[in-house]
Parts: structure tokens; C-alpha cells; sequence
């Protein structure tokens, strides 16, 4: 069922809703050094991630936001990005065929306002995606992302609190603090943290645990 139509015929848009949400990045580390990016292996390895990605996030009940060079994928709640992450980073090697032992994926879990508003069936038959998602939280997520290294999965403070709350009792995981980092858009640096499972988890000499 379409909505109310402009003069034209054309399905307004309905107006934007806020919303409290749980945001994940997470990406295929860059091949080798001088792998071509056309290369036919690596276009099968990258199309291998992403099916698994997508399988994955409908396990999870999770919503895919945008698609580049990773994923953006947006959760109701953060025990089911927490979920998601640590899926993806136990299972990823295997499903990509990479070697198991390496650390070929990163991710980043971050919950704050979005403004979110589905698109119209015209907008949808140009290509658009079925919804939008806006805010300070996907640049904060972004910015964040930026930081992790091959194998982390990165939480903002926000994310972190929450997350320890929910779970913090769950003998299989490993919190790590990585300092305060000062991220574009935010006034004061922000707490970035790590979380993984004893059997993954990436850490370095001079971290603490928590």
C-alpha cells in the first residue's frame, strides 16, 4: 500500500523517525600486496564474504544499511551485533576459504541516535535502498572502524557499557581498553575498547584487560 502522493503522483516521503541503534561495520581485510583487485581469486573470495555476511546477518536479525568497500548493518539491540561479531569473526576464514589461523576480518560495534525513514517505491525503483539511515552515530561508527586492525572487533564506550551489562559475565570473552582516541565530530576523546573470545581475540603487549 502506497502513501499520500504528491501533484505529480509520486509517493511522499514519510518524515524521518529517531531512533536508539546498535551499528556495525565490518570488512574484508585487503588482500596481499600486489593481488590485483580484479584478480578472479580475490573476486571469489570477496563474493564469498559478502554471501556469508548477508547469511549471517539474517541469523541475526540484523538490517544491511550500505555496501562499499564493507558492510554497514544496523541491530535493534547491541547483544545482537555482539553476536553477529563475534560470529563473523570466529567462522570467516572458513567460509571465505582464507587459512583459519589468519585474522582476515575486522569489525566495529557502536550504538547511538539515528534518523531512519523508508524510501519510496519510486525511490526504490531507482535503485535506492529500502531504507536510509542518518546521524551522528555513522560517522562516529566510521571513524571508529577506521582504528581496528585485522581480527579486532572495537566497541565505542557507548557500546561497551551496555555490552559488559549484558554479558560481561560470560566466561568465553575477553575485554580489552585501547585508550581514549579524540574522533572527528566528537567534542571529548572517546574510550575505545575490544572484545573477542579467548580462542580469537587479537591483544597487544601494553593493553589492559578489563
Amino acid at each position: 500500500m502506497h502513501g499520500p502522493t504528491d501533484a505529480d503522483g509520486e509517493t511522499l516521503p514519510e518524515p524521518p523517525r529517531a531512533r536508539l541503534a546498535t551499528l556495525v561495520l565490518c570488512d574484508l581485510v585487503d588482500p596481499p600486496e600486489g593481488t590485483d583487485a580484479g584478480d578472479p581469486t580475490q573476486l571469489a573470495r570477496t563474493r564469498r564474504h559478502d554471501d556469508f555476511v548477508r547469511g549471517l546477518l539474517q541469523a541475526h536479525a540484523g538490517t544491511e544499511v550500505d555496501k562499499a568497500d564493507g558492510f554497514l548493518l544496523l541491530f535493534e539491540r547491541p547483544s545482537q551485533a555482539l553476536a553477529f561479531a563475534l560470529d563473523y569473526r570466529r567462522e570467516a576464514a572458513v567460509a571465505i576459504g582464507d587459512d583459519p589461523r589468519a585474522a582476515c576480518v575486522r569489525a566495529a560495534i557502536h550504538v547511538g541516535e539515528v534518523l531512519t525513514w523508508p524510501s519510496t517505491p519510486e525511490a526504490r525503483q531507482r535503485g535506492a535502498r529500502a531504507n536510509t539511515v542518518e546521524g551522528l552515530a555513522k560517522p562516529v561508527a566510521a571513524r571508529l572502524f577506521k582504528l581496528a586492525r585485522p581480527g579486532q572487533i572495537l566497541l565505542s564506550d557507548v557500546a561497551h557499557g551496555l555490552l559488559r551489562r549484558s554479558a560481561g559475565s560470560d566466561a568465553r570473552l575477553r575485554w580489552r581498553f585501547h585508550g581514549h582516541w579524540a574522533l572527528k565530530g566528537l567534542a571529548a576523546p572517546m574510550a575505545v575498547l575490544e572484545v573477542g573470545e579467548f580462542s580469537t581475540a587479537v591483544t597487544d603487549e601494553g593493553e589492559s584487560d578489563m
